[in-house]
């Protein structure tokens, strides 16, 4: 029997009115499975869905309402649903997936860079290589991509067998090569996307296009490695680019951080000490950087008199190498003396003897030993 639609909201409206919230979802459900098109109901009831606590009905219900304006071409309103999604379910991989190609197809490079990078983290996180695959050749494929953008997503595809888009992709790289100058990195790229191609005609013509007494030099280094082997691009394994993935975003961020300790360095010189505190954090976060960091946040914290953070600041910065030996002993000999400063006798003595076990004879700490020792033995 056919849902009267305008009967059917008027009660759910009703019924929320009075706070019958679990009332008004029955009926919003019944709206959606008479017409599941009508993506506006269906983002309706994923609004109800969040209201009621269910995010993950929510973000069920947006995804479809947004699948539905991706298939109709409304790609900007698409992507405020799909962003619905994220914003009750932040990990969703199929939303992340949209976004970053609706933003693609938008031009939108850098914002589809951040979703791919997303969501190669967490697919491989999840364990699915493959899904990473799919993501790094994307990134390949953006309007922008560099040159080692589209080698790795070239080779990634002939790792799966696609040479035909392997072939597109090193061509791409080939047209880049020249419009930087550099043509023998160029004929070296056309050379191979021949290879992968044969019968791809503007490869051909571009091939054909080159004058014999530029293309023969190069042709010298590429077909002695052609006789061996039919694909002149090597497999590349996945762990190989996924490694120099992880190495770059590593890079990124030591630089990020880097910043971050110089400008705490700075603004603690212009006593602006809480920008200072917030940029340390920052910095801390990166284990190269972590030791410099957290002592610097421990000396703010003890000129502050905030004993415990400063404990809190010095045990995180003993987690991490220190530069230089004698940084450690004296990280090591603070936190013992504002241990001892809160009555932590025990712990205190400990680390002092663990000082003067690396550095015999250390400032004063052995008369340090010696006083706690004679304090626990005075205590009862």
């Amino acid at each position: 029997m056919p849902v009267d639609r305008e009967e059917t909201l008027r009660k759910a409206d009703k019924l929320l009115k009075q706070g019958k919230l679990a009332a008004a979802i029955e009926e919003y459900v019944r709206l959606v499975e008479d017409k599941p098109g009508d993506w506006n109901t269906v983002n309706a009831l994923g609004d109800l869905y969040v209201k009621a606590g269910d995010t993950d009905r929510a973000a069920e219900q947006f995804n479809r309402a947004a699948d539905h304006l991706y298939g109709e071409g409304f790609f900007p309103r698409a992507s405020a649903v799909y962003k619905k999604v994220l914003k009750v379910r932040s990990a969703d991989d199929h939303a992340l997936w949209q976004l970053a190609d609706i933003a693609g197809r938008n031009g939108l490079t850098l914002d589809a860079r951040q979703h791919y990078g997303r969501l190669i983290q967490d697919r491989r996180a999840a364990g699915n290589e493959q899904g990473a695959v799919d993501c790094v050749v994307r990134l390949g494929q953006l309007d922008d991509a560099g040159i080692e953008a589209r080698t790795v997503a070239a080779k990634a595809l002939v790792e799966r067998g696609e040479s035909k888009q392997a072939a597109r992709l090193i061509l791409s790289a080939a047209d880049l090569f020249a419009k930087e100058g550099q043509l023998s990195e160029a004929l070296v790229a056309l050379k191979e996307a021949a290879q992968l191609d044969p019968e791809d005609q503007e490869i051909r013509k571009k091939l054909a296009a080159i004058p014999a007494a530029d293309i023969a030099p190069v042709a010298q280094e590429v077909e002695p490695a052609v006789e061996e082997s039919p694909a002149p691009v090597e497999p590349l394994p996945l762990e190989s680019f996924f490694e120099e993935l992880r190495g770059k975003v590593a890079r990124d961020q030591e630089t990020r951080a880097r910043e971050q300790l110089d400008r705490g360095l700075e603004q603690l010189a212009e006593n602006s000490v809480d920008e200072a505190i917030t940029s340390f954090e920052g910095a801390a976060r990166m284990p190269a950087l972590r030791f410099e960091a957290s002592s610097h946040l421990a000396r703010i914290a003890l000129e502050r008199g905030d004993l415990q953070s400063a404990v809190d600041w010095m045990e995180r910065a003993l987690e991490a190498p220190a530069p230089a030996v004698e940084d450690r002993l004296a990280i090591m000999y603070d936190l013992a003396d504002t241990l001892a400063r809160q009555g932590e006798a025990s712990r205190a003595m400990a680390l002092f003897m663990e000082v003067d076990s690396e550095s015999s004879g250390y400032r004063d700490v052995r008369e340090r030993i010696a006083h706690l020792s004679h304090t626990e033995i005075g205590n009862p």
